[in-house]
Parts: structure tokens; sequence; C-alpha cells
């Protein structure tokens, strides 16, 4: 199988896309380690991944000192990672849906958040597991971000605009910077996807519009994961269902 004997890190595995990418890591093969803060969804991932014996790493990417700490229980648990897939993102708590206010009506707590999750813990995720790619001369680092039509789609969350903007630069410095090491660093951005989260916060919409199913998403991760994809690297890949044509 393409993926036996590799070791892979999913944030945000404990649902969504992070856990339709986990699961199909997998399935295919790979020692997956599942980072997220909610254990029983980390728990659910596990038993759909079929694997009893799956790492999982309760931390939360808001706090840095637990991003360290996480850093090394991976050494730790897995030895040296071959693939990272920073998809952790804030756009909304188990209430509501983060779109609406304005920067001005925004609390800090919340800006804070979202920046915090989406930019500087992918950073510091891949500062530190990139050292074992290095020294073998291989890697792959997957990021999902999120497509805008512009910036007047980022009207009402200028903070997850900002967030995913600056993952994607991030995406294509790095895959420069590490060119002359062999290591792939790529970015998935979805448009709209049915993942349970969107359909509780924007069910009408997912009734009238035609999304994008999570295991679409995982297949291209794979295909960007996989030996298939050493030729490619610093794309940011902007993901719509075929009927949409924005």
């Amino acid at each position: 199988m393409e993926f036996d004997g590799k070791a892979a890190i999913v944030t945000g595995a404990s649902g969504g896309l992070g856990r339709a990418i986990a699961v199909a890591l997998g399935t295919a093969g790979a020692q997956v380690g599942l980072v997220a803060r909610s254990r029983e969804g980390r728990e659910e991932t596990r038993r759909l991944i079929g694997q009893p014996d799956a790492r999982v790493f309760c931390t939360d990417l808001r706090d840095e000192q637990a991003i360290a700490q996480l850093g090394a229980s991976v050494t730790a648990n897995l030895g040296a990672v071959d693939i990272l897939v920073n998809c952790a993102g804030v756009w909304h708590d188990e209430r509501t849906r983060f779109h609406g206010p304005r920067l001005l009506e925004t609390p800090v707590e919340r800006i804070s958040e979202v920046l915090e999750v989406g930019v500087r813990a992918p950073l510091w995720l891949a500062r530190m597991l990139l050292p074992g790619m290095v020294q073998r001369g291989a890697g792959k680092i997957l990021q999902i971000s999120a497509a805008f039509g512009g910036p007047r789609d980022g009207v009402g969350w200028v903070q997850y605009y900002v967030a995913n903007k600056a993952l994607d630069a991030f995406t294509e410095a790095l895959a420069v910077e590490l060119r002359e090491h062999k290591i792939q660093v790529n970015c998935i951005a979805p448009v709209f996807v049915a993942t349970d989260a969107v359909r509780r916060f924007y069910a009408s919409e997912i009734q009238s519009e035609q999304a994008l199913d999570p295991l679409d998403v995982a297949q291209l991760a794979l295909f960007l994961l996989s030996s298939r994809a050493d030729h490619i690297s610093g794309q940011v890949i902007a993901v719509r269902s075929k009927d949409d044509h924005g």
C-alpha cells in the first residue's frame, strides 16, 4: 500500500475534513496521529480508521505550551513524521458560526483564537516536525484553508479571511524554502464542503447549493500526499463543486 510505514499527523481530526483525511490516510496504510481537543471526536475517528492503536493527542492549538508538548509527544510516540496535515481551523463554536460581526464588533479573544489555531499552530508544528523530514530528504506538508471569491467574501469575519490567506502564503513560501530537501508543501482550499458543522450552521445553503463531499476533498489530499505528487509543490488548489462556476 502507498502509505505503509508512513507516519502522519492530522490536526482537526475530531471531525469534518480532518476526520475524512485521517480516515483516508489510515485506510491507505499510514500510521495516523490524531490531534484534536474533542476526546469523543478523536475516538470516533480512530474507530472509523480501524486502527485501535492509532495515537491520539489531546491538544489545544490555542495554547503555545500545549503545541510544544505536542511536538515532543509526537516524536516520542511516532518518531520522525513523514506527513503533516494542518487541517484545524476556527470559524464556529458549539452554538454559533463566527460570520457576521464586523471587526469593530468582534471580541479580541475570538480574533486571537482564529489566528492562533489557523496561522500560528501550522507554522509551529511545521517547525517542530521538519527536522526529521529534512534529515531524510523527504516529506509532505498539506494545509487546508478556504477559498474566497475576493475581499468582499471576508466581510463579517475578517480574521478568518486573513488566517486563510496567511495559510496560503505560508504554503507558497515554505515550498520554495524546502525544495532543496525534496519536501512538498501544498494547500487545498475548498469553497463549500458538506461537513457536519457546515450542515448545522448553513442548513438552508446546503439544500439550495451543490456542496462538496468531504470524501472527494480527502481523495485529493491523498493524491497530494502520495509519491504520485512528488513533482507538485507550492500549489494552493481551490476546489469547487462541478456546479459552482463562480
